[in-house]
């Protein structure tokens, strides 16, 4: 079942979009890692069927974080607030035109106008008001840098070599609720890192997880990389490792565990 507001992500490119609104037959999304997105009109079949198929997984929103009002500058609250207005009084009665690709130029020119701002402002606002889950909080400028502290990691976008350690640390091991969506996500990174190649140990698989589904993500210097969230928003090794125990036949671990030790 798709809802409005839920974050889905594609196997294939890791691309992540948002559910911004639905119709009876179609849904309208956005791409929440681009610059800048405008929403896109797909329908609703495709989508379910692409998610039984495990080629789109459902996953927990990366801007879904507490942000305290004590913890912010002025100067960001301000802006916080400032974008939030124009929102709230120049855009959200004109929502359903502003979907349509057909006359959103227009629609964007008129509130411009009306607002006494520019169109490219407008866009802006109203990308950062999609992506990033329809939130006044969603408006915060540099919103990966708010609330919570994360774990900087560095990888390299294409998937390609053995991957940088994560440190398994104490502060890794409370974990979260290990849900029906998680346990597809453990599967499908057995299933691509693991089973494909056994090139990857278990901790380097435990890795992609929280690159791929648990991470913020942002350039820097032209180069991609990952802020993993914190211990609370995450699942632990421990966790990724009883499910895989449940998923992967026993007798296949023994065997792959003796061949490694037979290669060293």
């Amino acid at each position: 079942m798709i809802y409005i507001n839920q974050v889905l992500q594609y196997t294939v490119d890791s691309k992540r979009i948002r559910i911004i609104e639905m119709e009876e037959f179609h849904v309208f999304i956005v791409d929440i890692d681009a610059i800048s997105s405008m929403p896109k009109k797909e329908l609703y079949s495709n989508l379910i069927e692409e998610i039984q198929q495990g080629e789109l997984l459902l996953i927990s929103d990366p801007f879904a974080k507490v942000i305290i009002d004590s913890e912010l500058s002025d100067l960001r609250i301000q802006k916080r607030d400032e974008g939030w207005s124009i929102i709230q009084h120049y855009c959200l009665e004109h929502m359903e035109a502003l979907l349509q690709k057909g006359g959103r130029e227009k629609k964007i020119k008129e509130i411009a106008d009306e607002s006494g701002t520019s169109s490219t402002k407008i866009k802006k606002l109203l990308s950062r008001y999609w992506q990033r889950g329809m939130t006044k909080n969603a408006m915060l400028p540099d919103y990966s840098n708010s609330g919570g502290k994360g774990k900087t990691k560095t990888l390299n976008k294409a998937k390609v070599g053995r991957p940088r350690k994560v440190s398994i640390s104490n502060e890794y091991q409370t974990g979260i609720n290990i849900t029906d969506e998680v346990k597809v996500q453990f599967e499908h990174a057995i299933n691509k890192y693991y089973r494909a190649s056994n090139n990857y140990s278990l901790k380097d698989v435990y890795n992609f997880i929280l690159r791929d589904f648990y991470s913020d993500r942002y350039k820097e210097n032209g180069e991609m990389k990952y802020r993993i969230w914190d211990a609370t928003r995450i699942p632990s090794y421990h966790q990724f490792y009883y499910w895989f125990k449940k998923l992967e036949d026993p007798k296949k671990i023994f065997s792959s565990v003796k061949v490694q030790k037979n290669m060293n």
